[in-house]
């Protein structure tokens, strides 16, 4: 299911687009549209993200540790969705045990 999602979004986040492209070639999948989101880029690309989520741009996000949307860089994205009403759904990968 993952690898699925990592193929059909249009945009993929990356917390760090070095460690995704690693993944992204193990499952051999073939991309572009890697954009860095990290806790040093985060508020000034989150304006653009909602935007362009606003605006139906379907977005995945990848974190490369911790808990996904939970104690990375993600979680203020999905406050900010949240605030914008915008849906959020998530696929755990393999060390995602909260969910």
């Amino acid at each position: 299911m993952q690898g699925k999602l990592l193929q059909t979004v249009d945009i993929l986040l990356c917390e760090d687009t070095r460690k995704t492209k690693k993944l992204l070639s193990y499952l051999e999948i073939k991309r572009k549209n890697l954009i860095s989101y990290n806790d040093n880029n985060g508020s000034r690309k989150r304006p653009i993200i909602i935007a362009k989520l606003l605006a139906k741009t379907k977005v995945g996000i990848v974190s490369d540790a911790g808990t996904p949307l939970i104690s990375d860089p993600g979680y203020k994205l999905v406050q900010d969705c949240h605030i914008n009403k915008i849906k959020v759904t998530h696929a755990p990968g393999p060390s995602s045990v909260i969910n």
